[in-house]
């Protein structure tokens, strides 16, 4: 599976999800997996897990889950084991070839469409500075491009988290930082009330 998405870059909890997410999908069914939505439901009730919807829908994307449910699809439709290692390199580089083409052309458009976004509201800013009253449709532009933005911001800083996460630390490992910590005062009134 090294062809796909690495899971090693998820948390548990994404993975969780992930794994969720796949078992939902069944011949039975036709492969169709639960709701994001229904997902987050699951998640809280049996395995104790937050995720809201749009977090979800984040990862989904992200890790693109759907070429592990195209796996999982071929694999239950496939036994020879020596064709479902050509499957799986296939899929995995024909996954990998398109995320690189989706990648660059969403960069260019969201480009573009944040260049038109950026004159429109100027426009409207404008607007305002020369005391002239918007209309409601250039206020709900406003609102919806500031309600896209944030929601830019937020995935931007979700993945610079994720980029920048460090390990984590114990309990018992911050408690003896802690207990091995010497604060020295220079305050000559403070050291007398410590002693």
């Amino acid at each position: 599976m090294s062809e796909l998405q690495s899971t090693a870059t998820m948390t548990p909890e994404q993975k969780k999800a992930m794994d969720v997410w796949l078992e939902s999908a069944t011949l039975d069914n036709d492969f169709e997996t639960i709701s994001d939505r229904r997902l987050s439901e699951v998640l809280m009730s049996e395995h104790s897990i937050e995720a809201s919807k749009s977090a979800i829908e984040r990862w989904r994307k992200k890790f693109n889950w759907e070429s592990f449910l195209d796996l999982k699809i071929a694999s239950s439709i496939v036994t020879d084991e020596e064709k479902m290692d050509d499957i799986k390199k296939s899929v995995g580089i024909e996954v990998a070839k398109a995320m690189v083409v989706d990648v660059k052309r969403n960069g260019e458009l969201n480009s573009i469409a944040y260049a038109i976004m950026e004159g429109e509201l100027k426009a409207i800013y404008q607007k305002l500075q020369d005391s002239k009253r918007i209309t409601a449709d250039e206020a709900k532009y406003a609102k919806d491009v500031a309600t896209l933005t944030s929601g830019r911001e937020d995935r931007l800083m979700d993945r610079a988290a994720l980029m920048g996460a460090g390990s984590k630390v114990s309990r018992d490992d911050f408690l003896n930082a802690i207990a091995n910590t010497i604060v020295q005062l220079e305050d000559e009134v403070m050291e007398a009330e410590f002693e």
